[in-house]
């Protein structure tokens, strides 16, 4: 064998093992699995009327964002006709997921003008409230729209500050029902004036026009009106498809757990999310805050709409400015002071604050909230953490069966050659494992089940690269030619099949990758991938390795074992030596 094969060999074997070792120990130790794997949650979503491609491929972006932004590892986002599939493994807290994936309506800015009010109401109560609006739900020139163009300059970065408190928490609304405890908005220092007070649900102040709802036709608040998934009638059910100019009934989750439990009036949007240049969450001075930045534009409509609830003007009877979302209050700050210059802070309630995952929620709404197009979930799929390992042990003892069995055979139908295609495929293995762990933990790659089959069904494709250079042999060896002799020249013949065959079996993975969606692309990548591993281990790892087994009279001369049995070599015969000179063993 010449030394560069042997070099390749040592090599191609260092780089296997040395990878293996490190994935195992220091790199991570095992890939991430898919949702059919480890459990996890499916979500379809469409669009509530006609959307172009374009519009869709955006929504995907923005879903994309969200999704990244909750920690999911190798979420599963593609578009099926004019339908969009969102996969979630290994999401722990499924119900928070899917609603923030749900939420697909445009983000809003409204003042507030009645909030507090009975969840779980008859449509009168809720109509009746609409129509105690007064100034506040009527339309003027004046409002501020989302038709002004954003400008792409953002505002200062917010600092730390200590937020001040709100002393309004033991208010009561126009019903009598004890608000609950107050979130605040604040201003950085240096950004703008003192602060703002953002208020989970705001106090009632003195309002003109007709302030108070009749009590008569409202019973008592009800504890289990959450069938409803806005418990706020049908003016609540209705809050997203709502124009932009006209007032809502929006729905407000005190308790931070999904459950609607009481209802707001709110304006005619000042603006929309497009005006909200970021947000990010942050653990200042002890507590989790959401640090929210506007365009220049959108600083101008924030500051105007501020001003109206600051002074609880007639356009802003409630006092606070409400952060909507497909129907449903995500927060609602007070003004502490007229206009800012710069960054906003959200914080939580007085003596209580925003959890870290109420804050890291409010900033993937702000920064994500807007799509394109208004998406509702069609169908939503949860496969259990049992189930999915119950799919990895079958996927795992099919895959070791399998590989065992094409073990097996090539010991027993190739000898000695047989043992260089377990050697291989172990070469081919460790490979294959370390860099779906690698790709798994920096390029969000996540192993499926259709890739498990990919992977098994690769099996396959890596052994005929086996059997097409031993077979190449045989004939070599038929021809006439030693076994040492024939290693080198078989290769080079059976080189070119092994290539038409693995790019047949690459161009096929390749194009069902490109032109498929959801777990045939899993199938396809990994099919691919171990297509071309074969290559490599082909190359550097079966030819020197054969040429190794081929140097020794025990692998190749062995009765039972030997590679002239397995290839049907006539025995090794002493050449004829001429008289006078000494006789040598081995082949010539």
């Amino acid at each position: 064998m010449r030394k560069s094969g042997f070099t390749q060999l040592i090599v191609i074997s260092a780089i296997a093992v040395g990878w293996l070792t490190y994935t195992l120990t220091l790199g991570g130790g095992a890939p991430q699995l898919g949702l059919d794997l480890q459990g996890g949650t499916s979500v379809v979503l469409a669009p509530k009327g006609p959307a172009s491609t374009s519009s869709l491929d955006k929504a995907i972006e923005i879903i994309r964002r969200r999704v990244d932004g909750l920690g999911v590892a190798e979420p599963e986002i593609t578009r099926q006709g004019d339908f969009i599939v969102v996969s979630l493994p290994g999401v722990k807290d499924q119900q928070r997921a899917l609603t923030l994936v749900g939420r697909t309506a445009k983000l809003q800015f409204r003042p507030t003008c009645q909030s507090g009010q009975p969840a779980g109401q008859p449509d009168a109560f809720y109509e009746g409230l609409l129509k105690s609006g007064g100034a506040c739900t009527t339309p003027t020139p004046s409002t501020p729209t989302s038709t002004v163009p954003a400008s792409t300059t953002t505002a200062p970065p917010a600092s730390t500050t200590t937020v001040k408190p709100s002393s309004s928490s033991s208010s009561q609304s126009s019903l009598g029902r004890p608000l609950p405890a107050h979130a605040h908005l604040s201003a950085a220092p240096g950004a703008g004036p003192t602060a703002i007070t953002a208020v989970a649900a705001p106090t009632t102040t003195a309002k003109p026009g007709p302030t108070t709802v009749p009590t008569t036709s409202a019973p008592a608040p009800s504890t289990t009106a959450a069938a409803n998934p806005l418990a706020c009638g049908a003016l609540g059910d209705k809050a997203a498809d709502t124009p932009d100019n006209q007032p809502i009934i929006a729905g407000e989750d005190h308790n931070h757990d999904g459950t609607i439990d009481g209802c707001a009036l709110l304006g005619p949007m000042a603006f929309d999310g497009s005006k909200v240049s970021g947000a990010s969450a942050s653990f200042p001075s002890g507590q989790w805050v959401v640090n929210l930045d506007f365009s220049d534009s959108g600083l101008s409509l924030f500051n105007t709409l501020v001003g109206h609830c600051y002074n609880s003007d007639p356009t802003c009877p409630g006092g606070t400015t409400a952060i909507v979302l497909d129907g449903r209050i995500e927060s609602n700050p007070r003004p502490q002071d007229p206009t800012f210059t710069g960054s906003v802070q959200i914080s939580g309630p007085s003596g209580v604050g925003l959890s870290q995952a109420e804050a890291s929620d409010l900033a993937l709404v702000l920064n994500y909230g807007s799509l394109p197009v208004q998406l509702q979930q069609q169908r939503v799929e949860t496969v259990s953490a049992t189930l999915g390992r119950d799919s990895l042990h079958a996927g795992l003892i099919a895959g070791g069966i399998g590989i065992a069995a094409v073990a097996i055979y090539m010991i027993l139908y190739y000898r000695a050659l047989g043992v260089v295609v377990v050697l291989g495929l172990a070469v081919w293995s460790a490979l294959n494992y370390s860099i779906i762990t690698y790709l798994s933990g920096n390029a969000g790659l996540a192993l499926s089940l259709s890739g498990v089959t990919g992977i098994v069904v690769s099996v396959g494709v890596t052994t005929d690269s086996y059997i097409v250079y031993f077979e190449r042999m045989k004939d070599e060896i038929k021809a006439g030619r030693s076994v040492r002799s024939a290693v080198d020249h078989a290769f080079k013949r059976a080189w070119h099949t092994i290539v038409a065959a693995d790019s047949a079996s690459f161009i096929g993975a390749f194009l069902l990758y490109t032109l498929t969606v959801g777990a045939v692309r899993g199938f396809a990548f990994f099919l691919g991938l171990s297509t071309l591993l074969d290559l490599i281990t082909a190359y550097f790892f079966k030819r020197p390795m054969v040429a190794l087994l081929a140097r020794s009279r025990f692998f190749t001369d062995t009765r039972w074992f030997g590679i002239r049995a397995a290839l049907d070599a006539p025995p090794a015969t002493p050449a004829p030596v001429p008289v006078g000179m000494a006789t040598t063993g081995g082949e010539q």
